[in-house]
């Protein structure tokens, strides 16, 4: 509603010299029927009509001065095109009146949401009168209880109201023009002096707003380390973000190629001072951006009006802004006070670039000025600059060693300086803009504009692990070089990249690591997993898997993200069951195959060759289970852990069966618990996507390879799952059942608890 109210503003510029015609072989009819007039008087009409969506000093210079009179008339006829502009804003602030809303015009149009609640309160208000320099609007009815809304919204249309009375009045005061004879409203001053002309029934308004007194205070206590942590690399993503959006944005704006644009970081050492620099040829920053969303803390430019105002169409055209909360600029100020933010918009020449310069943080108010020479920019965009509190390489500067909690469910240790470039790709790692670093004068490309759909898979896999101090040993550990082949892409519903990954199976790391020397870190190559973004910037970790996924938000500080491939159940199926292909082939040992199984079954993929359960013959996977056309009318099937699986099979390559124990005919050891899996957090668990059954057991074990274990032996009956688990003993958490699963070495019968028993049928 708000971009159609600002297109409609532009296209009232337009108005006065618009020709109107139903069919090119119709005439021309024109608002000013007057050719003359029309030439003379249409175009300011328009830019007198357009300026009312203007803040008022913008008014004040697009129309500083005084036009002669039309030719012909006398000369004392002058124009004042700023009283005209003023008297246009005062106008419309004031027409809340019932001849703005008819009644009967309400019946006809049937209004609905805001503009419903507007013709409420337009309904209820008299024709307006001016007393002792106010503006007073009454009611001779009360507002009922069920019309509190439309009071409301009245209450802040007069206080909107008694603004631009206000500011107009200052501005004709100033500029020496005779002033209006209302200079506000009456009685908006609080709510219950506005209920004296506004009457109520039943009720009683009082101003309830939250308001905060320091707002300093605030801003430091949420918009830093409070927020965010001991993570000095914060700012960083922060200022990279503000400029991606703003280089994305002018992209989609002037229509330009889709990796159009470029960002610069920078670290420079000025004689005792750090500095760092981060610099876009986005749209820039108006004053009124620079003074109002920039630093009012809570407030997203790109949710405001404002963005309509100045960019009619970018939200329309596609532009989704990884910046939502407002809050993210005032992360600056944890490394550093001295802040400035140089910025100039396309339509704008190198001589109209503006400064913001916070001197002293937060602690004093900033300053906005005219930029010098040195600081106006050759193009269009902006350069935040940041003198550094703290060395880069210390342990809380920008660069330094890392050991905080990064998040609900990671840990960041990395006792090694980072490198900018190193920094700016961890960050970073989905970026779709160009991102340039320089530490000092050397410069490099750090990321091509969406390169992690194309590098080479051990490159996106180093990008995403840049944090480990270890990150050449893991990339050159013997099962991270099989699985890297693994690396598939994961799709949305349009075809479109949202991932791209392989599952990372837990690793048997007594084969991986044997001397006594590498028992502290041995750990290193096993805790490997993958990263959730927040659009293309660092967020979290993936569990289980390897690679990138692309992401949104759990929390303000964007240290929590889930991948957006939870929405796209069916497509993440397909990636997971070709990853059970793919890693068949690979040589897994039994623990990482069925870590594998257990994580492609929890999205309700298919399994494949990868091992579900095992009965006296020794392992089977879900295809061989199906097959099997010996199993009797009923089946036991029972959870077993590692230390459950030894009495039974011995865990070698050739799965030979242990001669001293053995499992019962028809009993089934499942290689998991009753327990679900979780390869990617926020996962729908509720629904099955392939809708298999509807018993209430099926919706408990789907995800599990107990799940895969039911389905496999329905299929062997060649009977629905629905019509096993009716006729079937399965537990519960009230209910339980045992049964005898195997014998020992002595012929001694090895019960288990808490089995499933299956039947075939009738």
């Amino acid at each position: 509603m708000n971009t159609l109210r600002h297109l409609h503003a532009d296209k009232a510029m337009n108005l006065g010299t618009m020709a109107f015609q139903h069919t090119s072989r119709d005439s021309q009819y024109f608002l000013i029927d007057k050719p003359e007039l029309r030439d003379t008087y249409g175009h300011l009409i328009g830019q007198i009509a357009w300026s009312h969506w203007q803040n008022l000093e913008e008014v004040a210079k697009d129309f500083d001065g005084t036009l002669g009179s039309y030719p012909g008339f006398p000369n004392d006829w002058t124009i004042d095109p700023l009283k005209i502009a003023c008297l246009r804003r005062v106008c419309d602030a004031c027409h809340v009146d019932a001849r703005r809303a008819p009644a009967f015009l309400a019946a006809l149009k049937k209004p609905h949401g805001s503009a419903e609640l507007h013709g409420r309160f337009q309904a209820f208000i008299q024709t307006p009168f001016v007393k002792h320099g106010r503006m007073h609007f009454t009611s001779t009815k009360p507002f009922p209880v069920e019309d509190r809304e439309a009071w409301w919204l009245g209450y802040d249309l007069l206080r909107e109201a008694d603004r631009e009375l206000s500011e107009v009045d200052s501005l004709l005061g100033e500029t020496g023009r005779p002033v209006l004879k209302a200079h506000g409203v009456a009685n908006v001053q609080s709510p219950q002096r506005l209920a004296r002309d506004l009457k109520t029934e039943g009720w009683t308004p009082v101003d309830t707003a939250v308001r905060i007194t320091d707002v300093a205070k605030i801003v430091q206590t949420l918009g830093g380390g409070h927020l965010y942590g001991r993570n000095s690399t914060v700012p960083l993503r922060e200022l990279i973000q503000n400029a991606r959006d703003a280089v994305v944005a002018r992209r989609i704006q002037e229509r330009r190629e889709a990796d159009w644009g470029s960002i610069r970081a920078r670290l420079l050492h000025q004689g005792e001072e750090y500095w760092l620099e981060v610099e876009d040829n986005g749209l820039g920053m108006s004053e009124g951006v620079l003074c109002g969303p920039l630093i009012d803390f809570g407030e997203s430019y790109w949710d405001s009006d404002r963005v309509a105002q100045e960019w009619p169409g970018l939200l329309a055209a596609g532009f989704q802004p990884v910046g939502k909360y407002g809050i993210g600029f005032f992360s600056v100020f944890m490394i550093g006070e001295h802040v400035t933010i140089a910025t100039r918009r396309p339509k704008d020449g190198k001589p109209d670039t503006r400064v913001l310069e916070f001197e002293q943080g937060l602690e004093a108010r900033p300053i906005l000025r005219p930029a010098t020479a040195a600081e106006q920019r050759n193009e269009p965009g902006s350069l935040v600059r940041v003198l550094l509190t703290a060395k880069p390489t210390d342990r809380d500067g920008i660069l330094g060693p890392m050991n905080f909690d990064e998040g609900p469910f990671d840990r960041v240790r990395r006792d090694k300086p980072w490198e900018i470039k190193e920094l700016c790709e961890w960050l970073c790692p989905a970026l779709d803009v160009d991102l340039f670093v320089a530490h000092d004068q050397v410069e490099q490309l750090a990321i091509k504009a969406d390169d992690w759909r194309t590098i080479e898979p051990r490159k996106l896999v180093e990008r995403t692990i840049l944090d480990r101090d270890e990150k050449d040993r893991i990339l050159n550990s013997p099962l991270m070089t099989s699985l890297l082949a693994s690396i598939r892409p994961v799709r949305d519903s349009e075809n479109q990249m949202i991932g791209r990954a392989c599952l990372w199976p837990e690793i048997n790391f007594q084969e991986e690591y044997t001397t006594t020397a590498d028992f502290q870190s041995r750990r290193v190559v096993w805790g490997t997993e993958g990263m959730v973004t927040c659009g293309p910037f660092r967020s979290s970790r993936a569990q289980k898997a390897i690679g990138l996924w692309i992401g949104r938000p759990t929390l303000a500080a964007r240290n929590d993200a889930c991948a957006v491939a939870i929405d796209y159940p069916l497509q993440l199926m397909e990636w997971a069951t070709e990853q059970a292909d793919l890693l068949a082939e690979r040589d897994l040992d039994l623990i990482q195959a069925e870590q594998a199984a257990t994580m492609i079954r929890s999205i309700g993929a298919d399994t494949g060759r990868l091992p579900i359960a095992f009965n006296e013959t020794g392992f089977l996977d879900f295809p061989t289970l199906c097959a099997m056309d010996d199993l009797g009318p009923e089946v036991v099937i029972f959870p077993t852990d590692w230390s459950d699986r030894m009495w039974f099979v011995e865990p070698d390559r050739q799965q030979k069966a242990n001669p001293d124990r053995h499992v019962l005919p028809n009993s089934l050891g499942v290689l998991s618990p009753r327990m679900r899996g979780g390869l990617l957090r926020g996962y729908r668990r509720n629904e099955d996507p392939k809708q298999r059954a509807s018993h209430a057991a099926w919706k408990r074990f789907w995800m599990s390879l107990w799940g895969a274990t039911m389905e496999a032996v329905a299929t062997a009956w060649g009977v629905s799952l629905d019509e096993m688990l009716a006729v079937s003993d399965i537990c519960t958490k009230t209910k339980f059942f045992n049964a005898p699963v195997g014998v020992d070495a002595e012929g001694k019968e090895i019960r288990s608890v808490e089995v499933d028993i299956l039947r075939r049928p009738i």
